[in-house]
């Protein structure tokens, strides 16, 4: 949920993000050039940027509202969750790797976590604590 209170959808068999407002509006989100092919987890940043685990491609996609699309991180395999911090940065579920990685937004990525089995799901809370679905 974005701070306007649109609430963000991966909806996974149609490959393909909706935003639905408070009002009950749904559209789209326009991800450029990029396919999407079974987006799993989506999260919101205070820009307003959206993050997309793009997990069949392989990727994180991020929407801006004004400079269009990016892929976020490198080298993931199967994405399947994706969180924003505070300051911007990402946190990714690296399903098939068996991590979770963390990309800044100055782009360097991290292994926050290793080991794992298919983790799935992540979120982080406002003191910056981690929360991994394992």
């Amino acid at each position: 949920m974005d701070a306007a209170g649109d609430v963000f959808i991966a909806d996974t068999g149609n490959n393909r993000v909706v935003k639905v407002t408070p009002s009950g509006v749904q559209t789209t989100v326009n991800t450029g050039s990029y396919t999407l092919n079974g987006p799993y987890g989506v999260a919101v940043d205070g820009a307003g940027d959206v993050f997309i685990a793009d997990t069949n491609n392989s990727r994180v996609v991020k929407v801006t509202p004004v400079s269009g699309q990016t892929t976020v991180g490198s080298g993931l395999s199967n994405p399947q969750g994706v969180a924003v911090d505070g300051a911007g940065d990402v946190f990714i579920a690296d399903t098939q790797n068996n991590q979770v990685v963390k990309v800044t937004t100055a782009g360097v990525q991290t292994t926050v976590a290793s080991g794992l089995n298919n983790p799935q799901g992540v979120a982080v809370d406002g003191a910056g604590d981690v929360f991994i679905a394992d």
